[in-house]
């Protein structure tokens, strides 16, 4: 912070930090502080003063045990691992929706979330309910203008090779019940055949 020359920092554990959101990570420096003191305007949720020196609510113990255990993570794998890993993931998430014959919406896709194009003949509703049910998977639709035009497939958290393929495999498998003879689906290429 001192570096950057930031006077606040808030983070939510949902985001790079690889855990379930309800956290936020809140740092403040002195010239931040001095702000707060002098500030009249009215603040209930917002102000940090009661928090300055203690939490004042029962802390959510369960996600700081998962925060401790991330941090230990990314400090063995080191930022470059961690990125690279990200980098691994939304690779073989763009493979997968190439290879099941659908489209990434960005030009220039992060490596946090990819978003596939809604294809004629998808039913993104259905795909998204038997994604959860079937194999407790939940992907996103779109937001705003992109909303039933795009689906989102979240991979900025931890996942091992083992989650990777799981849910490689279930989304061949429910994309390729949707791609009945008729639907304008196209199915998904068999990953056995080359």
């Amino acid at each position: 912070m001192d570096e950057w020359q930031v006077d606040a920092v808030i983070v939510g554990s949902q985001k790079g930090l690889m855990l379930p959101p309800g956290l936020a990570i809140v740092s403040v420096g002195a010239r931040a502080w001095e702000r707060v003191a002098m500030s009249k305007s009215p603040r209930f949720v917002l102000d940090w003063e009661p928090y300055r020196a203690h939490v004042p609510a029962t802390p959510p113990l369960s996600l700081m045990h998962q925060l401790d255990a991330a941090l230990d993570l990314i400090d063995r794998m080191g930022a470059g691992g961690v990125f690279r890993r990200r980098e691994e993931v939304a690779q073989k998430i763009r493979a997968l929706v190439s290879d099941c014959r659908l489209e990434v919406y960005a030009r220039r896709p992060g490596n946090g979330i990819t978003g596939v194009l809604v294809p004629p003949g998808m039913d993104l509703d259905r795909l998204r309910k038997e994604l959860g049910t079937d194999y407790s998977i939940l992907i996103a639709g779109g937001l705003g203008r992109l909303e039933g035009k795009i689906f989102r497939i979240g991979h900025v958290g931890h996942l091992a090779d083992r989650e990777l393929d799981y849910f490689c495999s279930a989304f061949r498998e429910t994309l390729s019940r949707q791609a009945a003879p008729g639907s304008g689906m196209p199915a998904p290429r068999d990953p056995s055949i080359s």
